[in-house]
């Protein structure tokens, strides 16, 4: 029982510290995230949703740096530390490199909260798979398996991240073709669904990688 709470404490207190270095770096120690956004502006990143992305993965990491040691003695499972940073920077890669339909995905929400949305509807879809194929490599399972599980994993979350081809083979409107943002109504239908499809990702390649483990 010591341990467990020792475990517990530790991991708090290791996403307390990385909550605060971000916050810290933020407000405090004059790191300015639009100075870093302007820096990134001059080397040639000119849209406005791909400096979100990229300030978004440098928080992360810093994040991930204080969570790395602390988890990884917890869950003995180095493997699928990699795994869950995966998980997290894929979508977020695609996204970046899909400029055309990730500027239009601001139609469906004209806010860049959109896109932590499709980061979770990535998680939901095939993340789970990415993190136990990297599992596997830890506990000594053919290393074949783990690269399925993670080849698997890694196309369900690839599901989300391409509405435009969805809205085309569903004809379901998700606002790709429009010159201007959804309404309210239909913002929410577009996100149920994609978020629907997600889940559905997720039980198809459930069933899929029952049958192989």
């Amino acid at each position: 029982m010591d341990q467990e709470w020792a475990k517990a404490l530790a991991l708090m207190g290791s996403c307390g510290l990385g909550l605060l270095t971000v916050y810290y770096s933020t407000n405090i120690w004059g790191w300015n995230w639009e100075k870093l956004k302007e820096k990134f502006r001059a080397k040639g990143v000119k849209l406005d949703y791909q400096l979100e992305l990229l300030t978004g993965m440098i928080a992360m990491g810093m994040m991930f740096l204080f969570l790395f040691p602390v988890i990884g003695w917890m869950m003995h499972n180095i493997p699928a530390l990699f795994g869950i940073l995966v998980v997290v920077y894929y979508p977020i890669c695609i996204m970046f490199l899909r400029p055309v339909t990730f500027e239009n995905v601001l139609k469906i929400v004209p806010d860049f909260r959109i896109y932590r949305i499709f980061v979770v509807f990535s998680f939901v879809a095939g993340g789970f798979f990415v993190i136990d194929g990297f599992s596997l490599i830890n506990f000594n399972y053919p290393l074949e398996l783990a690269v399925i599980m993670i080849f698997l994993g890694i196309l369900g979350q690839t599901v989300p991240l391409l509405p435009d081809y969805i809205e085309k083979i569903t004809r379901f409107d998700l606002g790709m073709n429009r010159k201007w943002r959804m309404n309210d109504k239909k913002s929410s239908q577009a996100l149920t669904f994609l978020g629907g499809l997600s889940v559905v990702t997720f039980l198809i390649l459930r069933f899929v990688t029952g049958s192989i483990i």
